[in-house]
């Protein structure tokens, strides 16, 4: 990491904020939206009345768990945006961005699936393959359309420093 602080690293930190608050955003959203799909299910799939104080737990479980996996699928998305910086490569950032944004976006599914199984207390696979399914339908369109959207910011910061004549350095991390 070089000793100062460049106002292009600063615009890439804010980028990385904002990219880690819409991501933990969403996925809180879209947490909640899963949550309250699972908890009709319940009722369907066990007549257990000792898990029915627990139903009110599920739609906090899913915004929790739902923004702690889109924090940190957008932790890993950043870390690969970052590691790119460093190395130089600095070409089409709209394609890589939602090529890793799908990655991240079907990691952050699974995880996000994973705990609201765990929660609810599901055993069969086949109730597990299908929500988490049923998830990907809009955790790959979520993290493909904001891997996209914070390439194309990245495209344009990588563009304006150029035009700017701020050479990338990978030697000491970003700026020369």
């Amino acid at each position: 990491m070089p000793d100062h602080f460049s106002p292009r690293q600063g615009r890439f930190i804010i980028l990385t904020v904002v990219v880690c608050v819409a991501a933990g955003t969403l996925s809180g959203i879209l947490g909640l939206i899963a949550s309250l799909l699972y908890e009709p299910m319940l009722f369907y799939t066990s007549m257990d009345p000792s898990i029915a104080p627990y139903l009110a737990y599920i739609p906090q479980v899913g915004i929790y768990w739902g923004a702690t996996s889109g924090l940190l699928a957008a932790l890993i998305w950043c870390g690969l945006l970052w590691r790119r910086l460093a190395r130089g490569q600095t070409e089409r950032w709209a394609t890589w961005g939602w090529k890793r944004g799908v990655l991240v976006g079907i990691l952050a599914t699974i995880s996000l699936h994973t705990g609201l199984m765990l929660v609810t207390v599901w055993t069969t696979v086949s109730e597990m393959l299908v929500s988490t399914s049923v998830g990907m339908l809009f955790g790959i369109p979520a993290g493909a359309i904001l891997g996209a959207v914070c390439g194309a910011i990245c495209q344009v910061i990588v563009d304006s420093s150029v035009t700017n004549h701020t050479p990338l350095d990978p030697a000491n991390g970003l700026d020369a």
